[in-house]
């Protein structure tokens, strides 16, 4: 009987004796250089995390990074008792005054060429409630002290301060559509398939919903971000929505910036 060793075998007794790293290596090596057919098959646990799979590039990193630090986000939003009932409890009065308004105007009689502007009423709640949520994405994590286990986790700041900001847009942007969506749904309805609706008076109230959207929940979230209380935030965040003009610069590029010198430089403990 022959005992020769082949390259196949030389790679299993290496693998025998715990070098699992060089084997695989060993079997990239002599497959490329056709010491062992492409046909024989290779066993895949032996190259995953050896070195032998191609490198991620950078790029392909940075973009992994974003979806893994943004899907955080949405977990803790998503996970905790209080927050989960006020995201829930904002979309069910969103949805619901979405629908509720076209339906209101529709009964009383209102021409069917201004149900269109009824989607702009109904994106009011947004400049309370999308601004909520982005207190509670910029804030919560400092309000709870859950900070401090996230900072050691992913201990870049600037990367959790730009994580949360995008996921306050990026919710803002939802809750646009959440609101386009319902309010288009019943104006079909109420006017069988849209007709007499202007066209361009509903494309001129969706880009309206769509700003009112981006604009409130950012500046939530970038006031949150040098009050890092929620209580404070939500107290300012009210006399704002009555008083101040939350599209102004100042309300939104000036907080940012100071919420980001503050977050990098406070103690999370």
């Amino acid at each position: 009987m022959d005992h020769t060793n082949g390259p196949g075998d030389t790679a299993a007794v290496c693998l025998c004796r715990g070098r699992s790293r060089v084997t695989a290596r060993v079997l990239c090596r002599n497959i490329a250089s056709g010491n062992i057919p492409a046909s024989v098959p290779a066993p895949r646990n032996l190259l995953s995390g050896s070195g032998c799979e191609k490198p991620q590039s950078r790029g392909e990193k940075f973009d992994l990074m974003i979806v893994t630090n943004l899907l955080n986000e949405y977990r803790k939003l998503l996970t905790a008792r209080g927050s989960l009932a006020v995201v829930v409890t904002c979309v069910t009065l969103l949805v619901g005054v979405a629908a509720g308004v076209p339906i209101l105007t529709y009964s009383l009689g209102g021409p069917t060429s201004e149900l269109a502007a009824s989607m702009a009423v109904a994106a009011l709640p947004l400049t309370i409630l999308g601004s909520v949520i982005g207190i509670l994405i910029m804030a919560m994590d400092w309000q709870h002290r859950d900070v401090t286990s996230i900072l050691v986790a992913a201990p870049s700041r600037p990367q959790l301060f730009a994580t949360k900001v995008l996921a306050s847009l990026i919710t803002g942007l939802i809750f646009s559509l959440l609101i386009i969506i319902a309010n288009f749904t019943v104006l079909l309805v109420l006017t069988t398939g849209g007709v007499g609706i202007d066209g361009k008076i509903l494309l001129s109230m969706t880009g309206t919903v769509l700003s009112f959207g981006v604009v409130w929940t950012l500046a939530g979230s970038a006031v949150a971000s040098v009050l890092l209380s929620l209580p404070l935030t939500l107290v300012f965040v009210f006399v704002q929505a009555l008083i101040l003009d939350p599209a102004a610069t100042l309300w939104i590029l000036l907080p940012l910036v100071l919420g980001a010198w503050r977050q990098f430089r406070r103690e999370a403990a």
